[in-house]
């Protein structure tokens, strides 16, 4: 959002623990001691923006913004499963700009599962979601726009992890993060992309081979471009705090 800021903000989180009983380990090949927790938010703040009506032409007029901030985050553990998620709505008054008032400024919703059927292969996935009144919100870059529309943002991160022997693993995973309301102009937009690698450790030596395949979209109306990839990468550490890495490898362009 344009303009300077100044916020004091109170938050208090309140945690309650499902069930009664106390948690205890599971015992070794027992499948058990599974665990839940429910968290629910809640945040106040209130905050000063020179420019909430996103205005360009100089006549800029300031604001004070009351949010409240009630969510919940959810939690469940077990020795092969877990699951986390976490959700946030934001409620926004304005005071000299009742009209910019709402009961939905801002919603944000994460989930994180993971499962693993045995020690060697485990399956991950983790996807967002945020809906705003301010596309600035999204860009992480400058954080800059011209107008006030809705915009929302939906990413997802499927990823499947296989140890071939001790030293060996092999990965596929693949995003995919479009973002509907921001402009891209006439850059190009990663949409995509689809990731095989694998690595092996020698002592303190990891040779890495990865192949994947990026999606590109240059304009909303047009077909994705497509961009593969093969790179070989090796890397060493050389003392507690510091290693070297070296990477390279060829990209090929489909149109």
């Amino acid at each position: 959002m344009l303009g300077w800021s100044l916020c004091y903000a109170l938050a208090a989180a309140f945690v309650a623990v499902h069930g009664s009983r106390p948690f205890t380990p599971p015992r070794a090949g027992v499948l058990g001691g599974a665990r839940d927790r429910v968290t629910p938010l809640f945040g106040v703040s209130r905050g000063h923006d020179s420019n909430p009506l996103l205005d360009v032409s100089g006549s800029m007029q300031g604001d004070f913004i009351t949010r409240v901030s009630p969510g919940i985050e959810g939690e469940h553990r077990s020795p092969r499963f877990s699951l986390m998620d976490r959700y946030v709505l934001d409620l926004e008054r304005f005071a000299t700009h009742p009209e910019l008032s709402t009961a939905d400024g801002r919603q944000q919703a994460t989930i994180d599962l993971r499962t693993s059927r045995s020690r060697r292969l485990e399956f991950a996935v983790d996807a967002a979601f945020a809906r705003t009144r301010t596309p600035g919100d999204l860009s992480a870059g400058t954080g800059l726009t011209l107008a006030r529309a809705p915009a929302e943002h939906v990413e997802a991160h499927p990823a499947i992890v296989r140890q071939v022997n001790p030293v060996t693993e092999a990965t596929i995973d693949y995003y995919r993060g479009p973002t509907n309301g921001s402009s891209a102009g006439s850059r190009a937009v990663p949409i995509g992309q689809a990731l095989a690698s694998i690595g092996t450790y020698r002592g303190a030596d990891v040779v890495e081979v990865n192949y994947g395949i990026r999606m590109f979209l240059f304009e909303p109306d047009m077909p994705a471009d497509f961009c593969t990839s093969v790179i070989v990468g090796w890397s060493r550490q050389i003392t507690r705090d510091a290693d070297v890495e070296l990477r390279g490898g060829a990209c090929a362009d489909r149109r």
